[in-house]
């Protein structure tokens, strides 16, 4: 491969507006480069380099430097290899622990699902189809090491919506809010493991896997107005991890007849599901009903813990004023549907009736929180 051929892709750089850019890559003796629309070019040494694998497919390769938040990625064919061609025997113990973690993460699914599967098709055996009184009280009855079982599967999704925020302004903010609001749970719901990553990406989301992995996008930090906002959404997301409701969502979905085929041994109908980067999409895919659940427990526990619950309806109608792109997919609905307003006069109603705790104190700063993240 010349030094001159080139791939499309993109940089992040706390120097750039915006904080990213699209960006022509090349490899140099010694450097990877990215050259932005501008003319301007920036560079990572070969030494230090450190490779992920991310973003919503899964697929593109984020370049890291040692220390000053410049990443330089790109989803194009041929990429990873050439990092490890161009980069020699500097990259080649990183570009190894890429491969290594793509081969667990492969082997590991497949165990991990095959326990899933096998005790969600159990589910299906007796329960009948369309009872979901039935499915929900089977599932109170399973062991909480199941919902974590599905949440370490899927916790590869975290990576795949964007690189990680090593900023410890960030991350120690976030970790906090949620350690905050896990205290205020009743001592059985503190049985799992919560812990927060805090994600670049521009969409104003948050979400948490079954068992207690949550993830926390920059646009949420970027957009919020204040701590109590983002602890809202957080207290949602820890309301849907306490309420079991990604496994309930999961025995409700695969029914009798796929139940039938899991124990059988055939496996296609729930791969072809989750196939793509699907998981996260399939376990987060809360009814209704799952989602006023977590309004009315999330208000409470947010309250409960010392933070203001006003917050919450606040949020929803911000929701309003943002960007379609700003917008999660799964949260569309929220600007648009026209029982969005009921939703939030739902929130608050209840406002009276939450109990509030002591006002919590942060020793990390939600302003530099915000600073930390890239966006306007």
């Amino acid at each position: 491969m010349g030094e001159w051929e080139q791939f499309d892709g993109g940089l992040f750089d706390p120097a750039l507006e915006g904080g990213r850019a699209a960006a022509s890559i090349r490899f140099r003796s010694g450097c990877v480069e990215a050259r932005i629309a501008s003319g301007a070019s920036f560079e990572l040494p070969y030494a230090g380099l450190r490779i992920e694998l991310g973003g919503h497919s899964g697929r593109v390769v984020f370049l890291r430097g040692a220390a000053d938040g410049r990443v330089i990625f790109s989803e194009a064919k041929g990429f990873l290899e050439a990092v490890r061609e161009r980069g020699g025997t500097t990259v080649e113990a990183a570009h190894e622990a890429v491969l290594s973690g793509i081969n667990r993460d492969r082997r590991r699914g497949r165990g991990l699902w095959l326990v899933a599967a096998v005790v969600l098709a159990g589910l299906a055996w007796l329960i009948p189809l369309g009872l979901r009184a039935g499915v929900d009280s089977a599932v109170a009855s399973l062991p909480k090491s199941v919902d974590t079982q599905l949440g370490d599967l899927a916790a590869m999704e975290i990576s795949r919506t964007g690189p990680t925020v090593d900023d410890p302004r960030a991350a120690a903010f976030a970790q906090e809010v949620v350690d905050k609001l896990v205290a205020a749970l009743p001592p059985e719901d503190r049985e799992y493991a919560f812990k927060i990553t805090v994600v670049e990406n521009p969409q104003v989301n948050a979400f948490a896997l079954p068992g207690g992995r949550m993830a926390l996008l920059s646009g949420l930090l970027k957009r919020a107005d204040s701590a109590d906002m983002v602890a809202a959404v957080l207290a949602h997301e820890i309301s849907h991890v306490t309420g079991r409701h990604g496994l309930r969502h999961m025995a409700r979905s695969l029914g009798v007849i796929a139940g039938l085929q899991l124990l059988l041994g055939d496996v296609s109908g729930i791969i072809a599901i989750l196939a793509q980067g699907a998981t996260l999409a399939v376990i987060t895919n809360y009814s209704r009903d799952h989602e006023s659940e977590a309004d009315a427990a999330g208000l409470k526990l947010l309250a409960k813990a010392g933070f203001d619950p006003a917050a919450m309806p606040a949020f929803f109608a911000k929701l309003k004023s943002l960007d379609s792109s700003e917008i999660p997919k799964g949260l569309e609905w929220i600007s648009t549907h026209p029982d969005h307003d009921s939703r939030i006069a739902a929130l608050q109603a209840l406002l009276p009736l939450a109990e509030r705790g002591k006002a919590a104190v942060l020793k990390n700063s939600f302003a530099e929180a915000k600073a930390a993240v890239k966006g306007d």
